[in-house]
């Protein structure tokens, strides 16, 4: 098997650098999308508390308005 460097790739040839610049252009562009996903769904999951807490309000006050409390 033959390695890249046998075939007149080695890692300070121009193809290599742009190479690397792409992957690390792919890795950015990826990164900050999955960050946002994760931004965004750390925010559902805000809301989705805010909603059980408010729900849960919301049972306790109409129990004790039929419990004439």
């Amino acid at each position: 098997m033959f390695s890249l460097c046998m075939r007149g790739f080695s890692p300070g040839t121009p193809w290599s650098a742009h190479g690397k610049e792409q992957l690390k252009l792919r890795d950015r562009l990826q990164r900050h999308a999955f960050e946002e996903i994760v931004h965004q769904y750390n925010r559902l999951l805000e809301k989705v508390d805010l909603q059980a807490v408010l729900s849960e309000r919301y049972q306790v006050d109409k129990y004790d308005v039929t419990q004439g409390l």
